[in-house]
């Protein structure tokens, strides 16, 4: 699971993982960060993992290919 952290900004987005990280997760994910992108061009970006699990499936591991190129 993803939590955005509420210290975030525009361009400078923080968010906490926990748990196992499934597709459906990444699907809210994405968005928000390809919007924040859209608008800045680029972003920073901080990963706090907390208990985190692994993926939950096969399209969370994929997904988080693709967030990572």
């Amino acid at each position: 699971m993803f939590e955005i952290l509420p210290e975030s900004t525009d361009n400078c987005i923080g968010f906490k993982v926990t748990g196992s990280v499934t597709g459906e997760d990444y699907e809210i994910l994405l968005p928000y960060l390809d919007k924040a992108i859209g608008a800045h061009g680029k972003i920073n970006m901080l990963v706090m993992l907390d208990d985190f699990n692994g993926w939950g499936d096969l399209d969370a591991a994929k997904a988080d290919f693709k967030l990572g190129t």
